[in-house]
Parts: C-alpha cells; structure tokens; sequence
C-alpha cells in the first residue's frame, strides 16, 4: 500500500463532531504518519454519493451516516474507487433487526447491509464497535420500529480487476516425476534424487515419442477399392446425341424430357367431344376465365352454356385491318 494515501470520512451529516475525527486519527495514526490527510466528505445526499477523492487515493474510509439505507450497492461502488487495494472500510448506519417489519422507508436489515458490501467486492465483514457521535435520523426515531446503530468492518481486495499473472503447467520427466514448465535447465535425475532436490531454475528432460503411433501392426487398414462393386466400376452409357432429333414424338424411350411436355399438352387440347358437347366437374367452366380452374381446358374461350355447342362468332375469323 503506497505511504501516501489519506483516510477519509464521508458521511450525510453537515458536520461531525471532533470526537469522530479524533477518534480516525487514533486509530489510523500508522496510515497518517506518512504525510497522507485526513478528508472528511460531508453532505454526501446532496452529491448524489459522489466522492471528490481521486480512485485509488484512500487507504481506509469510514462511512457514517444517520439515514438508514444510504449504503447501497451504487455508494459502495464509488467507496470501492477511491479505495486502494487492501484498503480498509467500516460502514454505520441505523439498522432493522432482523425480525422487525420495515416501516421507516429505505431501512435495511444487518443481512441486506452485508449482501451490498459483497456485490460492491469487500472481503473479510465483521462487525464492529460503533462510533460515538453520530446519531439516527429523527425522521425515524419517531416510528414504533426500533433501529440499532451497527458498524461494519471490510476490505477491499488486495488483488486489482483486470491484473494478470502467468499460470505455470506442470509436466512429467521419464521417470514420472512432475515438475512445472518455464526456462529451466534440463537435468538427470540419479539414485535417490527427486525434482524437489533441485533449484527452481532447472528442470528435467521431458520427451514425448510419437512414433509408437505409427508402428502399430495390430490394425489393419481397408482398402477403399475393395469396396467398389463391379456395377461401380462400369462407366455409365449415355444416350447418343442422334436419338433425340427434332421429330413429331417423342421416342419410345426419352430420357429428356420430351415425353412429359407432349402428355400436358394432351392434357390441355380439346377434344371433338368436348368442343360439340362441352361438360364440366366443377360446373365454372362455361362462365368465363375469372371462375375456371387453372388447368381448364376452356380457358381463353368464351362463355357458354354446358351442353350447347361452342360456336365462334364471324367477327374473329376476319383479320385485322
């Protein structure tokens, strides 16, 4: 923890009495030996819990306040900033007990305070004498709920977020011995001798033999074209170019596609029968394209009556001017 770091008292009050600030420097004369300050942060509701000391420039706070509830887990985490690594903080509000229904608003239980203190990252809660000087609120030492001033001792971790260090892997020599990884000088190890009877900077031969992999007579390999059938290996006869010339049918046994285009024409083309006596299934198809199918048969002609004979009008057998 560097010398230069100060205590401060941060509470809600307008001002502490000089017991309190005799009683810091009592207590954390080693930290105040240094030169380091002792700040006191005064009306910290009206700052909306923001304090002015620089992150990381207090090796303890003390938090004193008369308003119970006020250390929630958004002021421990600005207490948290201030706070070196391993810093020391102590807590004192008016606190519920523990079976006691809450009346007076924002008050908390010693449980509700010490679950805050762990979401803001404090290690090592005990409790604490409290500090003479400070008071409850009296908004709240007029409700029928009893409230105790409770003072709560923590620290905040020694390790800061983000720091990294080298995880180092341990691995085995020839004769089974474990010796962790790094820039170490190869060693043998004789009669009687361990790994434990060297210095940290050596460390024993490993060797790793992979050639055992490959001298494994035991497993047999499949060829693959041993799994090729003789229908496999014939190569597959394609139908001549020739045999698909432009015809009026199609072949007895097309292969492109020709067969299936003929059969919906068929489907489609109007029969003699079908022209002189025209019938339908659905019984749509004499009024119009709007209410035929979309595979009709009569779709493009004009209405007609089921059973009458489709006749074309003179006009549309006469071209166009």
């Amino acid at each position: 923890m560097a010398n230069n770091v100060g205590v401060l008292l941060a509470t809600d009050m307008q001002a502490l009495p000089d017991s309190v600030e005799q009683w810091a420097i009592k207590n954390y004369e080693d930290k105040l030996s240094g030169g380091a300050s002792l700040q006191v942060a005064k009306n910290i509701l009206e700052s909306s819990f923001k304090l002015e000391a620089g992150t990381s420039s207090m090796g303890a706070v003390v938090s004193l306040v008369q308003t119970p509830g006020l250390h929630s887990p958004a002021y421990l985490a600005e207490v948290a900033r201030v706070l070196v690594s391993g810093g020391d903080l102590i807590v004192q509000e008016p606190l519920l007990a523990e079976a006691q229904e809450q009346k007076c608003s924002s008050a908390q239980t010693k449980a509700q305070l010490e679950r805050n203190l762990l979401l803001a990252g404090f290690v090592n809660l005990e409790v604490v004498d409290s500090v003479v000087g400070v008071e409850i609120a009296k908004a709240c030492t007029t409700s029928s709920v009893a409230l105790n001033v409770v003072a709560v001792k923590s620290s905040k971790p020694s390790w800061d977020t983000g720091s990294v260090f080298q995880i180092r892997k341990k691995v085995s020599n020839q004769n089974g011995n474990f010796r962790t990884s790094g820039n170490y000088q190869p060693v043998k190890l004789t009669a009687g001798e361990t790994v434990d009877d060297f210095p940290l900077n050596s460390k024993p031969a490993v060797k790793v033999d992979l050639s055992s992999d490959f001298k494994n007579d035991e497993e047999e390999l499949i060829d693959e074209d041993d799994l090729l059938t003789e229908e496999d290996l014939k190569a597959p006869v394609l139908p001549a170019a020739e045999s698909c010339a432009p015809t009026k049918k199609a072949c007895k046994n097309c292969t492109c596609g020709r067969a299936e285009l003929e059969e919906k024409e068929q489907e489609t083309k109007l029969t003699t029968a079908q022209i002189n006596n025209p019938t339908s299934s659905c019984g749509s198809c004499g009024l119009g394209d709007a209410f035929r199918c979309a595979g009709c048969p009569y779709r493009g002609m004009p209405t007609f009556k089921l059973g009458e004979k489709i006749t074309l009008g003179g006009s549309l057998l006469v071209a166009d001017a």
